[in-house]
Order: structure tokens, then sequence, then C-alpha cells
């Protein structure tokens, strides 16, 4: 039984008991999911670049804390927008750029950082993770028109005549 901690749950199809592994469907799963998860955030953060007020901003610092497990970096920045200064949370920045003056786009009172290596990192790594999904597709497609049969061969019909 599949309750029972095995890792195969029996299945019946068609009245025929079938071993579906998790594990199987699992890595199924994984590697159509997986060009999504950089894509998508790729997508996103090249949204974020491109649609706002763009500026230049100082960035003042940054801050270390401990979020759970794990340890996030948040950096303040200054910029002038319609004359006034504003100073607020600068996203995509490190203390590596701890006063220099950025390229941002602007939207609220948050900046983001307009470069644009990690959104194509992450566009790069989902195109490369979306081609063995696509060659596993393109190969069923391959099987399905291989396993049908010819026309007129098929059904006893000869070329050429009545």
């Amino acid at each position: 039984m599949w309750w029972a901690g095995g890792d195969e749950q029996r299945h019946v199809v068609d009245g025929v008991r079938r071993k579906v592994p998790y594990l199987g469907l699992f890595v199924i799963v994984c590697v159509l999911v997986a060009p999504f998860l950089f894509i998508v955030p790729g997508a996103w953060l090249l949204y974020e670049r491109g649609y706002g007020t763009r500026t230049q901003a100082e960035v003042l610092g940054c801050e270390y804390h401990y979020s759970g497990r794990s340890l996030d970096e948040t950096c303040t920045a200054a910029w002038t927008l319609h004359g006034r200064r504003v100073v607020g949370d600068i996203e995509n920045s490190g203390d590596f750029e701890v006063g220099k003056t950025v390229t941002v786009t602007v939207r609220g009172d948050t900046a983001y950082s307009r470069s644009l290596r990690l959104p194509f990192v992450l566009l790069g790594l989902g195109a490369i993770f979306l081609i063995v999904p696509i060659r596993w597709a393109g190969g069923l497609v391959r099987a399905v028109r291989g396993a049908r049969p010819a026309s007129g061969a098929a059904h006893g019909r000869r070329s050429g005549g009545p």
C-alpha cells in the first residue's frame, strides 16, 4: 500500500494495476517547472528596471539583518525627484555601491537598480533549462507521428489505380 511507506502507488487504469513511481513524477514536474522558476523572476526584474521614473541615486549605506536562517541586506539611497530629495530603499544594490551614484528606476518610495546582469542571467538559465522539456516534447511528437499508419497503405489500398 502506498500509505505504508512505499515510494510507489498502485493505480488502476482500464482494469490493469500499474505502478506510479513518485520519484519519476517528481522529476518530470521539476523538469517542467524549473525553467519558469528562472524565467518569471528574470522577466519581473526586467519589468522593475524598465517602468517608472529614471533618475540618479546615491547609495548611502547598507545594513545586514537575519531573516529566518538567511542574512539579508537592505540598502538605502537618496535621489532627487521633481525637485524634492527622497531617501528610501534601493533594491538590487549592495554594499559595493555605497558612496557611488547609480542609475535607478523609481516607483513609489523605492528605487530599483537598472543593472541588467541578474535578469539576463536568470533568463539565460531559464532558456537553458527550457531546452530539456522542448526536446522531450519534440520526441513525443515524433513518436506519435511515427506510430500513425501511413495513409492508404494501412487500409489495404494500392496506389495508382482503382
